[in-house]
């Protein structure tokens, strides 16, 4: 409608400019309106898109999942459970329902380490079974593998599920053999052919003449024991049958068809076999970080433990453990340990290395108790006090003190005690040298200076070593009863004369002569004469530890010349040395060049 033809209706100007501008801010309203609901109608489009692109790329739910399954044993002797890692134990991985119960985890590790309703341990009647966790916790059958997983993970942060068959013999089946040390239940084996060939007909008959002769003679397996003692009748091949058939074989021609015999060994219900050991090889000059190594993975039983050692040449040794070499491993370990992990003098304390974690502590902690408790060697360098703190023991300030005076260098200790006698006859300024080398933030004075050397004393040999202590103790913390006696026997493990004669006896006093004498009484008076450093070598060079904690034998050979050189048994303490000694001064001379020779190779099994 134009202008003209809306006058008609609205005479005055400005009522049409305003109708015209009401009508206008309509349209637009209308247009806008338009526009938003093909906007989101576009956005809805888009987010169905989306939301389809997602289903498509979601991966289908799995209804099964990787776990880990052990097997745990109980040990009657040591009244713990122990990990069976061979020969039919040991980890598996297998795939498991999510929904699957702790019965259904049960029968499925059962057909594992017991395959056929057996094991070396025993059949399955003979056991009561429970799955446990990773925490040695029984599992109850209310809850699923998935529900296990979700709340090991918000504990660990693991995604890994592990559990454990652990089984304990039936009080009605436990006998006298231990189930953990001996292996039993070992089949009835195959009957054996044993096959000769032929050289000659007369050789055969001159080697049958002798059974023969005796017609009575026959071959016989061994009889087995089943328990503590069984006989068996076994079968019997009688000789004089294959003499007659040679005899009768005279004038006809030779063949080499091989001879057969078979050979029976009788019924065999039960064998016992060698006890489980674990063998650890470690390389000689590599001892500290195999060992380190070796316990970050394991919790070795200290009773089942060999050592084998491979030379740096590439070469096994010769020698077989029997305790020796394992007190050498000991040795060199703790050795190591004090250069590289340990500051002070006398009295040594832990120091933290950007290159020891929690696990490598934690390994320290584990040979330090399974040192002690097999062999009872124990590093009796470190400050009593920092040994104490560890096993949760409490010790005096005085202790403190004198621990840490035996922890400072000789120069230092010399000037504390003076000023601690006199403190104007101190230079001033060598006792602030002392104390600032400890971060000392006070100006040592006569009143201050007791509760000064007590503080510093805590900050060094407690405080510092804190989160050293915080991992030993996580392996020690449950295993303190086993170290009771230490601090009883601290003082007799040092390597002191007094210590070191008790350790040395006669290999056969009764028939000793006079020049053996003489000898053994060299070695005693070398003894008294050396110092900690030198008797350390002599023990460790003839039973592996460095500290009298085995008793050497001594023994006496007629060795003359070159071949007059002792020689150590470090499985049995046995030293053999010569008799034939003119002095003691040549005797201290060839002694003490074996012992500062610091390449010394077990070459005796």
């Amino acid at each position: 409608m134009t202008d003209q033809e809306l006058s008609t209706y609205l005479p005055a100007h400005g009522d049409r400019l305003a109708l015209k501008s009401c009508a206008l801010k309509t349209r637009r309203k209308s247009l806008i309106e338009k526009l938003k609901t093909t906007f989101n109608h576009f956005g809805d489009n888009n987010k169905e898109k989306a939301h389809s692109t997602k289903k498509m790329r979601e991966k289908p739910q799995k209804s099964t999942r990787m776990v880990e399954i052990g097997w745990r044993h109980y040990c009657d002797k040591k009244q713990c459970f122990k990990h069976v890692r061979g020969p039919i134990g040991g980890n598996r991985r297998i795939s498991i329902l999510k929904i699957a119960k702790a019965e259904d985890i049960t029968e499925t590790a059962i057909q594992l380490f017991f395959p056929d309703g057996s094991s070396p341990y025993g059949k399955i009647d003979e056991f009561d079974f429970e799955l446990q966790d990773y925490k040695c916790h029984k599992i109850t059958n209310d809850i699923d593998v998935n529900e296990i997983l979700q709340s090991d993970r918000k504990v660990t942060g693991l995604t890994n599920v592990r559990f454990y068959l652990s089984t304990k013999r039936k009080t009605s089946l436990k006998n006298s053999i231990d189930d953990d040390d001996y292996v039993t239940g070992i089949k009835t084996p195959p009957r054996l052919t044993m096959t000769l060939r032929r050289r000659s007909l007369d050789k055969l008959i001159d080697d049958l003449s002798s059974p023969v002769n005796n017609p009575s003679t026959s071959i016989s397996g061994p009889s087995t024991s089943t328990s503590d003692q069984m006989s068996e009748t076994p079968e019997r091949v009688d000789v004089r049958s294959f003499y007659e058939d040679f005899v009768s074989m005279d004038n006809q021609p030779f063949s080499m068809d091989p001879l057969t015999f078979e050979i029976g060994y009788g019924d065999i219900d039960n064998v016992e076999a060698a006890p489980i050991e674990n063998i650890m090889v470690l390389r000689r000059g590599h001892i500290f970080e195999d060992l380190l190594k070796a316990f970050e993975q394991n919790f070795f039983d200290s009773g089942s433990l060999k050592i084998e050692m491979i030379l740096p040449s590439g070469e096994r040794e010769i020698a077989e453990d029997l305790g020796g070499v394992w007190r050498d491993a000991l040795s060199e370990f703790w050795s190591t340990f004090y250069e590289k992990c340990t500051v002070g003098t006398i009295f040594k304390v832990p120091c933290i290395r950007h290159d020891f974690g929690d696990k490598e502590w934690r390994s320290v902690g584990k040979i330090l108790f399974c040192g002690y408790t097999s062999e009872k060697y124990f590093p009796i360098q470190m400050a009593p006090v920092f040994v104490k703190y560890c096993f949760f023991i409490h010790f005096e300030d005085d202790e403190l003190t004198s621990n840490f005076l035996n922890f400072i260098s000789e120069t230092d200790k010399q000037t504390i005690e003076e000023a601690q006698k006199n403190f104007d006859s101190v230079s001033h300024d060598e006792l602030i040298d002392v104390f600032a080398s400890y971060d000392c933030k006070w100006a040592p004075t006569k009143d201050n200076l007791g509760q000064l050397i007590r503080d510093i004393a805590h900050q060094e040999l407690i405080q510092k070593p804190a989160f050293i202590v915080k991992c030993i103790q996580q392996e020690l913390g449950k295993k303190v009863e086993a170290f009771s006696e230490i601090l009883n026997v601290y003082e007799t493990l040092k390597p002191s004369v007094r210590n070191c004669l008790s350790k040395i006896i006669l290999y056969n006093p009764e028939n000793t002569t006079l020049e053996q004498s003489n000898v053994f009484n060299f070695l005693k008076k070398f003894i008294k004469e050396t110092d900690d450093k030198t008797r350390e070598s002599l023990f460790r060079f003839c039973t592996g530890s460095n500290l009298p904690i085995v008793t050497i034998k001594v023994d006496f050979t007629q060795t003359l010349g070159v071949a007059r050189l002792p020689i150590g048994h470090t499985c049995s303490g046995l030293l053999q040395i010569s008799s034939t000694y003119e002095s003691y001064v040549v005797f201290r001379n060839e002694l003490k060049s074996v012992l500062s020779s610091n390449i010394w190779v077990m070459d005796i099994v």
